[in-house]
């Protein structure tokens, strides 16, 4: 928190990769007006016990709580995104690839 403590409350945007990024970071975040998103590790705590486990086809995503948005889909592998500022929306595009999940403010 020490290298964004200039930014706290001025409405900035972190991105971060899933070593530190985390449900419990997010809400701190958004406590203090700045919005974040980034992949996240399957196994963080204060996601559902079940979360890593969640068997999924091509294009289903799969969880939200509060403001924050966490998709897990699977195209070749399981991959697993948190966001404050997407919303998750699935759409067909084609035939070779059945759904796209669409990512709108």
């Amino acid at each position: 928190m020490t290298l964004i403590q200039q930014f706290l409350g001025k409405g900035y945007c972190v991105i971060a990769d899933n070593y530190y990024l985390s449900p419990e970071l997010a809400d701190v975040l958004i406590e203090n007006n700045i919005d974040v998103y980034g992949t996240l590790r399957p196994n963080r705590r204060d996601l559902p016990e079940n979360f890593n486990k969640i068997t999924l086809k091509k294009g289903e995503i799969a969880f939200q709580r509060g403001k924050i948005t966490v998709l897990r889909w699977c195209d070749k592998k399981y991959m697993s995104l948190l966001s404050c500022i997407h919303t998750a929306n699935c759409s067909e595009t084609d035939k070779k690839v059945k759904a796209r999940c669409c990512y709108g403010l």
